[in-house]
């Protein structure tokens, strides 16, 4: 489902796009200017890689910001250095320089890069550099920015806090999954099967961080509770970080490994582990919450045996059971911090 939720809205992005270049060509034709293809251009340069609204929004700034930049400029070499080409060709090769340093960049800033370069690019390479051939570029390259920005923002909204929940609940039931994997497959699952799962559930967390810096910028609707937000992304990371200790004790300890073969008491507290993460998922994917149905394991059983069974065990293997123990207990802490998210 999440699957096809995503495909829907790089569907609806294209028809956005191709609306906006649209309403930018009609515009040029009714507008005429001298170099009318920049205005899609620009659409085309601000909306093709970006989706959702925050995305937009924040790169319609910075594109606007970097043309700003690139035209003073460009302006600055015409009205103190006129039509002389060393000066231009100097100008053009430092703008070079400076602009894409700033679009490879880490910062949000860097989307201001391309564009200014190009603004630059356009202003004084052409027939007739001039103050007004300047100002008509800008107005074109801004108008293109605005088109993209009201088109992402009012047409058909893809908003980065709905795809946010949506890879939140993904993420929980990938770890899920890993948990699964961990708990209750054989022994001849590979390292490298555990290294994808984990990995996977790495990429989805980065992709979290992102929608969620997205999401704050998103003004119009719900507003976006960051703070919830780093909550349950601690969470899951904790989570993450258990499973594989779990996983890396199972593995090491025969001991371990045959307790989570053959022990009914820890069997059933994995099963209980698992129906939790799916229920908070897909409470967290369709906002609805049901105090009833989210049930959180209890940990005593399984302390219990560990416990009664750790001082018969060798002092190596005892470690790697005080480990599980120590797992399975941060496991059940992210869980209900998780849940008290949920139903606040």
């Amino acid at each position: 489902m999440i699957l096809k939720k995503l495909d829907a809205d790089r569907f609806i992005h294209g028809v956005k796009t191709a609306l906006a270049c649209l309403i930018g060509y009609v515009i040029t034709k009714a507008v005429d200017f001298p170099v009318d293809q920049w205005l899609i251009i620009t659409i085309l340069v601000v909306m093709c890689a970006q989706v959702n609204v925050g995305g937009m929004l924040q790169k319609s700034y910075m594109r606007f910001l970097g043309t700003l930049i690139g035209s003073i400029i460009a302006l600055f070499t015409l009205h103190f250095f006129d039509h002389n080409e060393i000066v231009i060709a100097l100008t053009i090769t430092l703008s070079a320089m400076l602009f894409s340093y700033i679009a490879t960049g880490e910062k949000s800033y860097s989307e201001a890069g391309t564009l200014g370069v190009v603004t630059v690019v356009i202003i004084l390479i052409s027939n007739n550099p001039s103050f007004i051939f300047a100002v008509e570029r800008v107005l074109e390259i801004t108008l293109g920015i605005i088109i993209a920005a009201l088109v992402s923002q009012f047409v058909l909204p893809i908003h980065a806090r709905e795809n946010l929940t949506l890879n939140q609940a993904n993420t929980i039931r990938k770890l899920r999954n890993y948990y699964f994997a961990t708990m209750f497959t054989d022994s001849s699952e590979t390292a490298d099967s555990y290294q994808v799962l984990d990995e996977d559930i790495g990429k989805s967390l980065v992709q979290q961080r992102k929608l969620a810096a997205d999401a704050v910028r998103e003004f119009l609707g719900e507003k976006f509770n960051l703070y919830d937000f780093k909550q349950l992304l601690y969470a899951e990371k904790e989570i993450l970080r258990a499973i594989s200790a779990m996983q890396y004790a199972y593995k090491i300890s025969p001991q371990v490994k045959m307790l989570c073969s053959n022990v009914l008491i820890i069997q059933n507290f994995h099963s209980a582990v698992c129906k939790v993460l799916d229920d908070i998922a897909l409470s967290i994917e369709t906002h609805e919450v049901d105090t009833q149905t989210i049930q959180i394991p209890e940990l005593a059983p399984l302390k219990n045996y560990i416990f009664e069974i750790v001082t018969q065990e060798k002092q190596e293997d005892a470690m790697y059971l005080y480990t599980y123990l120590f797992s399975a207990e941060q496991i059940l802490k992210q869980i209900t911090s998780m849940t008290k998210i949920i139903f606040h």
